[in-house]
């Protein structure tokens, strides 16, 4: 008998990091014993992916493993090769992914390091909401630094720009105009992110693949997305497959000497 050959795909992406998805894409290939199941990563940072098989006279040679993390500009990556389990003349497999940007297996992180301020030198800004503040941070670790429409925002660490949005116009305050936020998130070389978000209607300085300085004007600050008014919403996180966690920073102040845990209402000043 023929031998039978079918491969149906079903893709599932979760939308989890500040409305961008990576653009991982798969190709299945057909191998002596089988198929090898390959990515395509060409993000400027590595892509988690859970992938989910259901294979019929089939066994993957990763086992039971699901969480794989493509390295970042990679081609051809290997995932998992599927191989008959009996010579019976017909095998299937399907898969369905979920992916985000970053390693999700990350454990450790440079801890220690400081932050400089994301504004200009010379200038000074309030900290209009801190970590697990009760307007719209309840769960999260994050700072919004009151900043007048059209401000300098500036890269507060080195990194590459891995994500862009700004082509949206509208704004309100609730949950409702999440999907409006305008955001540049930044890979630093730990593994973390910082999102710089609620920037300008096409208020961006760099693009997806930029390597930005400390200090580098990245965006315009702006009142896009769920805000009630305009400021930077500036969150460090670890990546996670449907979630992200935010994480504690630790800033430079005053002329650059002191270091510190910014505190809710309080306002700071940049002079380096």
């Amino acid at each position: 008998m023929k031998e039978k050959f079918l491969a149906i795909i079903a893709f599932l992406l979760i939308h989890c990091f500040s409305f961008s998805q990576p653009k991982i894409d798969f190709i299945s290939q057909k191998t002596e014993k089988g198929v090898g199941i390959f990515a395509n990563n060409p993000e400027y940072c590595p892509v988690s992916v859970k992938m989910t098989f259901k294979l019929t006279n089939m066994i993957a040679t990763t086992g039971n493993q699901e969480i794989f993390v493509v390295p970042a500009k990679t081609n051809n990556y290997l995932i998992a090769e599927l191989q008959k389990a009996s010579d019976n003349s017909i095998y299937k497999y399907s898969y369905k992914f979920q992916s985000n940007f970053g390693d999700i297996t990350l454990q450790e992180y440079d801890t220690a390091y400081e932050y400089d301020l994301p504004f200009e030198k010379g200038s000074s800004c309030k900290l209009w909401q801190g970590y697990f503040g009760s307007f719209s941070h309840q769960t999260e670790r994050a700072l919004d630094f009151s900043m007048p429409d059209g401000s300098n925002i500036v890269a507060a660490r080195d990194g590459v720009v891995v994500s862009v949005v700004q082509s949206n116009t509208q704004s309100c305050p609730n949950k409702s105009c999440l999907k409006y936020n305008n955001f540049v998130n930044v890979y630093h070389s730990d593994g973390t992110f910082v999102s710089y978000c609620h920037i300008q209607f096409q208020g961006s300085k760099v693009k997806v693949g930029d390597k930005v300085k400390q200090g580098d004007v990245i965006a315009l600050s702006g009142h896009s997305g769920f805000t009630s008014g305009s400021h930077l919403h500036f969150a460090c996180f670890l990546p996670g497959l449907t979630e992200r966690r935010t994480v504690e920073t630790y800033f430079k102040i005053d002329d650059g000497s002191e270091v510190s845990n910014l505190q809710e209402g309080e306002t700071y000043f940049k002079n380096y």
